[in-house]
């Protein structure tokens, strides 16, 4: 017997027993969703999917708003690997839907197909745990426009998206900022690459962190991190002026390679609304482009982009410019034009690199940055690399501090499938390398997973 705890009425502890469920070939519940039909999961339980099996979901799984959980004790969707292989879920129209249940954890699970959408986030507070979404024709994991906040973690996501469907994503992040104000979009320790259409990532979150992932082969950009879009706000009562929309991007590895974009990462918003007039931090990354291209595309409303201790480089050397703001609209803290903030330090550069933010200090460039082999994905610092102890204390100015900043990269992202706790540490001794990695010595093994 298992007892979970939660609050209630805000300060009382009421506990219950929480149970276990079963779903498998010989249970009594073959498929998902016969389970979620017969039984209302209730805070603390568990759903145990057999694995090493497929699973038709027909028009798609639904988990409705009276199978959630709470903060301390959320219901958990688990697919139990069967001879090393997760459970696959299959086709519909949203392979699986989270529709206002609260409080899921969702891991082990296989994800394809769905027509519409992989995974469809309609809720709050639900984390998607060592998941595999792939092979989904337009959405992998997309969010309702009213929805929370979402965390996605130690998952891959590849193959998604279809030609010619440029507003199809692996991941379409965005929150309702009246019914869940202050939400979270999170994606961590995670490995995206080879997008069909779109973006790899696209959060139109209040607030958006992505730290320690490795996102690779968008087919536009990797990474946008914007205001929402009114054309799509259930809610008549929000407007741009509801909230500000803020981004931190902390020990990531973000490789641009595309032929359809010459753009990695866009800032402030895409031309729908006035964008987000948001802070932006970025820490410890390490941006490659692959052929000429622009690692930062500033655009629509933002207040301030603080970069420390970020390598910006293309494989082959010439070609990178490092951001453009002709499209953007430079604001103060009241919404009034104001003008170009852009701070930093400790960030190397191409020699031969363009627009190189003039406010910067302690910039460092060099004709390569010196990794250990860039032709093998491993982008850590080789002995003689200029990134060598060259970081500083990535700290925001006192005039745009960011909220909450994560601080320095405590981990270090993989080129692979990271399993769940088994993040790999970065070393903390002396001043920080710059860019997503830390030279101990040897090389760092960042292409596949060398866990259990």
């Amino acid at each position: 017997m298992r007892i979970a705890c939660f609050v209630v009425l805000n300060s009382l502890l009421a506990c219950a027993e929480a149970a276990d469920y079963y779903v498998g070939p010989a249970q009594a519940h073959t498929t998902l969703q016969s389970l979620l039909d017969a039984v209302n999961l209730a805070p603390g339980d568990v759903v145990h999917v057999e694995g090493n099996r497929t699973y038709g979901v027909g028009s798609g799984v639904i988990v409705r708003s009276d199978d959630g959980g709470t903060v301390t004790a959320p219901v958990v969707i688990r697919g139990e690997r069967m001879a090393g292989q997760r459970p696959v879920l299959s086709g519909g129209i949203n392979t699986i839907k989270f529709q206002s249940s609260d409080h899921i954890v969702f891991e082990g699970f296989e994800v394809t197909g769905g027509t519409s959408r992989c995974i469809f986030h309609d809720a709050h507070d639900v984390t998607i745990r060592d998941v595999l979404v792939r092979d989904c024709p337009n959405h992998g994991i997309h969010s309702a426009d009213l929805a929370g906040s979402l965390t996605v973690e130690y998952s891959e996501l590849h193959h998604i998206g279809g030609a010619g469907n440029d507003q199809k994503h692996a991941i379409y992040a965005q929150t309702g900022e009246l019914e869940h104000p202050g939400a979270v979009f999170r994606l961590r320790h995670s490995y995206l690459h080879d997008g069909l259409s779109g973006n790899l990532v696209k959060s139109r979150a209040q607030r958006t962190e992505l730290h320690y992932n490795w996102i690779e082969g968008a087919h536009i950009q990797e990474v946008e991190m914007l205001s929402p879009d009114p054309d799509f706000q259930e809610n008549p009562a929000w407007s741009d002026a509801t909230a500000r929309e803020d981004g931190e991007m902390v020990g990531n590895v973000v490789f641009h390679r595309s032929a359809a974009s010459s753009y990695s990462v866009r800032l402030g918003g895409d031309g729908t609304g006035a964008g987000s007039a948001g802070y932006y931090r970025l820490v410890g990354n390490t941006f490659i482009v692959n052929g000429a291209g622009t690692v930062l595309r500033l655009f629509a409303q933002l207040q301030s982009v603080d970069a420390h201790n970020n390598v910006f480089t293309r494989l082959g050397g010439g070609g990178l410019q490092v951001f453009r703001d002709v499209e953007a609209d430079w604001v103060d803290a009241n919404g009034m034009p104001g003008v170009r903030q852009m701070s930093g330090s400790g960030n190397f550069v191409d020699s031969a690199a363009s627009a190189v933010p003039g406010s910067w200090i302690s910039t460092y460039s060099a004709p390569a940055a010196g990794f250990v082999d860039a032709g093998a994905n491993d982008f850590s610092p080789n002995p003689s690399s200029p990134l060598l102890d060259h970081g500083t204390t990535g700290a925001s100015p006192a005039a745009f501090p960011f909220p909450a900043p994560l601080g320095l990269a405590a981990f270090q992202p993989r080129r692979g499938a990271v399993s769940p706790g088994f993040a790999e540490p970065r070393p903390t001794a002396g001043p920080p390398d710059i860019g997503a990695y830390e030279r101990t010595g040897d090389a760092i093994f960042v292409d596949g997973f060398d866990g259990p």
